[in-house]
């Protein structure tokens, strides 16, 4: 689910505009989850989209069994 939204915000504004404006989204995504420290960071500071998409993967596998969101 974060992760199709996030293709949607990219694919919607831009690479330039949905990466800032993806930045919101994942940002209370993590905060709902309790993603903190350098994994949120990496994800709210990273210019490259695909890296993102793993990240969030790898962070939303890791955190699945304490939250309700799932990345594809």
């Amino acid at each position: 689910l974060i992760a199709q939204h996030y293709g949607d915000i990219l694919s919607h504004y831009g690479r330039d505009l949905g990466l800032r404006v993806g930045r919101k989204h994942l940002g209370w995504y993590m905060q709902e989850a309790g993603v903190n420290g350098p994994a949120r960071s990496e994800v709210l500071t990273s210019t490259n989209s695909d890296n993102v998409l793993v990240l969030l993967k790898h962070i939303f596998t890791s955190h699945a069994p304490t939250c309700n969101m799932v990345a594809a």
